[in-house]
């Protein structure tokens, strides 16, 4: 019981890591303020891969580690600044991503990719919702405009990211319980 605590815990910390070095494979594409980072795939992975504690633990001590100045967000940028600027809203969805990924796979283990794919696909767009109202907010921007900003040059690499991560999350999930290591419940 201690060990697999344990496990989950560091687990926890591993994805938290995750983030923060993901996040910094970015760019910002041309004609919109958004980096494109892979930053998004640690909270998707956690969600799939951890229970719902630990999924939303990994990706709180991202952000905070992010809002207390360590520079773990793209472009190596951190602070307090960077959540309460123009994408905050998008790293704070992070956390449902992480939760609600988890708390799917969890309740519908016998049919796991379509549950992942469901899942992860409607928090992304859960994401999107809270990201884009929260620009819209802080950039005085139609939502119009920030969704053609903010949102539609991501659809298509945020769908093959998703695609990455379920096929992922299972062959990671099936390696570490063939090794007697599985975080996830």
């Amino acid at each position: 019981m201690k060990s697999k605590k344990l496990q989950r815990l560091a687990a926890t910390g591993i994805f938290a890591a995750a983030s923060a070095v993901l996040s910094q494979i970015s760019f910002t594409i041309p004609m919109t303020s958004v980096p494109f980072s892979l930053g998004i795939m640690a909270a998707f992975l956690s969600g799939a891969l951890l229970p719902e504690y630990y999924a939303l633990l990994s990706q709180l001590i991202f952000i905070s580690l992010g809002a207390a100045g360590i520079p773990v967000f793209s472009q190596f940028r951190g602070g307090l600044s960077v959540i309460v600027g123009p994408t905050g809203g998008y790293i704070l969805g992070y956390l449902l991503i992480a939760f609600f990924v988890s708390l799917t796979a969890r309740h519908f283990k016998k049919r796991l990719w379509l549950s992942l794919s469901v899942s992860m696909v409607a928090t992304l767009f859960a994401d999107y919702a809270l990201g884009t109202v929260w620009f819209v907010i802080q950039t005085n921007t139609s939502p119009a405009a920030a969704l053609l900003t903010c949102v539609v040059p991501f659809i298509i690499p945020d769908m093959i990211k998703i695609f990455v991560c379920i096929n992922f999350s299972l062959a990671l999930k099936k390696a570490l319980e063939k090794s007697g290591l599985s975080v996830l419940n």
